[in-house]
């Protein structure tokens, strides 16, 4: 089979997505503070998207690289439940501690509004809302631009270069870092003091960047990780976040500036993390071998027959 030889090292290729993406993500923020156009929120989410697109023709990479095949199917409903799963789990403690009350009335008025259901009871209301918004959140052309720079360029090319559980880690750091200014400058917050709010998105969106990292490299695809986005993004935001009313400490737990939901996604890639253990090579490369992880995380270095010869580097 014929092999592609790419000039530039996993280093140099991360590099130059780095810096791309610190271009367009400060042109992102430029229009998000000087314009009221909702169309900016989409731009900021699709600058890793325009970042890996802008990295791989400076370094020759080929699209399908990025991991748009759909890879292993099995993947797609457990990326669909996850979020749903943990969602329910914090804002569960939530209600039953009283730190929060459900339904808000608010939610209800505009669910039943929306979903034209005047007259219907609380519970059909609910049940109905969080049906369309964990189905209709799967329409996220933002989470897809996302996805096609951290896990269909970023990941990949961390991988190579440094291993696979230190590219899970560091590729989540960097996702981490990227929100921040939307939170110390823009409106993106809880109410939380800031310094907690980002102690608490940082541990959220770091930890996070290990299991998405976990189901890229099992799917060989980023159409998990896209549905994990998306459903994440839609049920939290629009459903759990809403339907909660604050009873005054409550936004200490909830939301990604909370503690609930860092502790959990903490606990998540721990589990992924420690499910490591076999010998060195039992991690291929995402889309790049049929091999599918048991487990995800070798402990030294992970690469396995590349469909690309790569140069040696020190």
């Amino acid at each position: 089979m014929e092999t592609r030889v790419i000039a530039t090292s996993p280093k140099i290729r991360t590099l130059v997505f780095l810096s791309c993406l610190v271009v367009f993500s400060t042109i992102g923020h430029y229009f998000t503070h000087h314009s009221n156009n909702p169309w900016t929120s989409l731009l900021i989410m699709w600058t890793p998207g325009l970042a890996a697109i802008l990295a791989g023709l400076i370094v020759s990479r080929r699209f399908t690289d990025f991991g748009l095949r759909p890879g292993a199917l099995k993947y797609l409903p457990a990326a669909w439940l996850l979020p749903i799963a943990y969602s329910f789990l914090v804002y569960g403690i939530v209600w039953a501690t009283g730190l929060g009350t459900t339904p808000s009335p608010l939610f209800l008025k505009r669910a039943a509004a929306t979903l034209h259901l005047t007259g219907a009871g609380h519970t059909e209301i609910v049940l109905r809302a969080f049906l369309y918004i964990s189905t209709m959140g799967l329409l996220n052309p933002g989470a897809l631009g996302a996805e096609q720079g951290w896990r269909g360029y970023l990941f990949p090319e961390l991988n190579r270069w440094l291993g696979c559980q230190r590219a899970a880690l560091f590729s989540g750091i960097v996702w981490a870092l990227w929100h921040w200014p939307m939170v110390i400058w823009g409106h993106y917050g809880s109410g939380a003091p800031l310094p907690y709010a980002l102690l608490c998105l940082t541990i959220f969106t770091a930890s996070s960047g290990v299991w998405f990292a976990w189901f890229r490299l099992n799917s060989g695809s980023i159409w998990p990780c896209f549905i994990l986005h998306s459903v994440h993004n839609a049920v939290i935001h629009q459903f759990f976040d809403r339907i909660t009313v604050d009873q005054g400490y409550g936004k200490y737990f909830t939301t990604e500036f909370g503690a609930g939901l860092a502790l959990v996604s903490f606990a998540i890639a721990c589990w992924v993390w420690n499910r490591s253990g076999q010998p060195a090579g039992s991690c291929a490369q995402p889309g790049e071998s049929s091999a599918i992880l048991q487990p995800p995380f070798a402990p030294t270095a992970c690469v396995l027959e590349l469909s690309e010869r790569e140069p040696s580097v020190n």
